[in-house]
């Protein structure tokens, strides 16, 4: 008697059009390698088989094996917040120069730039030669290590070459001890009142004149 009733129900099922039983066939998707939306929404967390997603397509990118030798240069910040911290600065703590002869260099600060010396204030584990030098309320670090780039050709205008720029109250002041030393220097390009030159070692310097240093 029960098997009747299930035939009965199996040939209503397939009689009547729209019906919602589904005893006799099973409707099953072939597998496409990917998983069904259901067109709810293209931001759905789902994630298809065989699909990269691209938080892992962008660790690929960051992995040793395309980076080389390069280190990861990108750190995901945990929030929003945390990225949009407010940093407060001050200025210039002080600027580190390579020199080939840190005491030559260290008279020459003095002598032609006219910089005091403060290497009472470097520390004595450092373990190379070096100065440390005041000029107005920053300090320079000379420091006698190998250059790495000291055989690469230098432009000619120093406005074009990495430089440091200073500050100060007067540029002929500073006009005349170049003069009396005899170190080239040239006047800004752009009308300004500042000057370009280099030290003994071809590291490049601004000094621009300013109302209040």
């Amino acid at each position: 008697m029960r098997l009747l009733w299930l035939l009965v129900l199996c040939i209503l099922t397939q009689a009547v059009p729209g019906s919602s039983f589904s005893l006799c066939k099973a409707r099953i998707k072939p597998f496409k390698g990917s998983c069904e939306s259901d067109n709810r929404s293209s931001s759905s967390p789902r994630r298809c088989l065989g699909q990269k997603s691209p938080d892992v397509e962008a660790a690929d990118l960051l992995s040793p094996e395309r980076l080389g030798d390069r280190t990861q240069y990108e750190k995901r910040s945990d929030s929003d917040e945390q990225s949009c911290e407010e940093v407060e600065y001050g200025g210039l703590h002080h600027c580190g120069v390579l020199v080939c002869d840190a005491e030559l260099a260290r008279r020459f600060y003095i002598d032609v730039f006219g910089f005091s010396d403060e290497s009472f204030m470097r520390p004595t584990t450092l373990p190379y030669p070096g100065a440390f030098l005041k000029c107005g309320s920053s300090q320079i670090h000379l420091m006698q290590l190998s250059n790495p780039d000291a055989d690469s050709s230098r432009p000619s205008y120093v406005g074009r070459d990495r430089h440091i720029a200073i500050s100060l109250r007067s540029i002929d002041s500073l006009r005349r001890r170049l003069d009396r030393h005899g170190i080239e220097y040239s006047l800004s390009s752009s009308g300004r009142r500042a000057l370009f030159c280099r030290d003994a070692d071809q590291n490049g310097y601004e000094f621009v004149e300013v109302a209040d240093p």
